[in-house]
């Protein structure tokens, strides 16, 4: 098992009564993989793509 932590940012677009009605993830070019106890490992050879999704508000 092992974390996979992308550094980004977060974008909010609110409307006109200061309520936020959309987000997105912006991912960066930093990635960094870490294993259970939280130590650096290497890229792993095979990952699979899974999205970065954020839900949005209601």
């Amino acid at each position: 098992m092992h974390k996979k932590i992308v550094v980004g940012f977060v974008v909010q677009t609110f409307d006109a009564d200061n309520r936020c009605i959309a987000q997105e993830f912006v991912a960066g070019d930093t990635i960094d993989y870490e294993n259970e106890e939280g130590e650096p490992i290497p890229v792993p050879d095979a990952e699979a793509y899974f999205p970065m999704d954020m839900v949005q508000p209601k």
